[in-house]
């Protein structure tokens, strides 16, 4: 078997694995999307995850770390955390 056609079954494993278990999930919580849309913050108001981001955008506990790969991160990750804030909002109304 090559090695192609072993991360391709490998991948295809993941996805119903995930599937399995966003079904299984879904089933024993069925709102519970609902409830998390609800009680997520609102983007007026940083959340936690929001500044442990920018405090680790800087130099975090003196680390010499390489700044604009830093910055970059950030930026990435900031953005899926506002994506999420907005699903959460539209869900909920």
């Amino acid at each position: 078997e090559t090695s192609a056609s072993r991360r391709a079954s490998a991948l295809v494993f993941v996805v119903l694995l995930d599937l399995l278990l966003a079904a299984a999930v879904h089933h024993v919580f069925p709102h519970a999307v609902f409830r998390l849309a609800r009680s997520a913050a609102a983007p007026s108001r940083p959340s936690s995850m929001q500044r442990v981001l920018l405090w680790l955008m800087g130099a975090p506990a003196g680390l010499k770390l390489n700044p604009a790969l830093n910055r970059w991160l950030g930026i990435v990750f900031l953005t899926h955390l506002h994506l999420w804030q907005t699903a959460l909002e539209f869900l909920s109304s």
